[in-house]
């Protein structure tokens, strides 16, 4: 499923999943928030999907703030960041965040 964006990120690297799937309804939608978790030396990142009735709702020419990914259903912890549009599957939102150094 993920090949396109994996060909498109080489650098990244499945370690593992840190998280439970997340699902919730949002007005007669489902929106998946994907249980992997892939990584990069300074970032986390994690792939939302929307059903494609929410496109829509999305601003096609820039990236979302926080408020405005959780005004249409996405809900997270802290910290993600819409950071990339994927054009050929813009119901794909890609979210990173910086790793936590302890």
């Amino acid at each position: 499923m993920f090949a396109g964006l994996h060909a498109a990120w080489p650098q990244l690297a499945l370690l593992g999943c840190n998280a439970g799937s997340d699902m919730i309804n949002t007005k007669r939608a489902l929106v998946n928030v994907s249980e992997n978790i892939y990584y990069s030396a300074k970032y986390e990142y994690r792939h939302v999907f929307l059903p494609k009735e929410l496109l829509n709702r999305m601003p096609r020419t820039h990236l979302m703030s926080e408020t405005q990914w959780r005004s249409i259903g996405v809900q997270q912890s802290r910290g993600w960041i819409h950071y990339m549009i994927h054009y050929p599957e813009p119901h794909i939102l890609l979210f990173r965040r910086p790793i936590q150094q302890q």
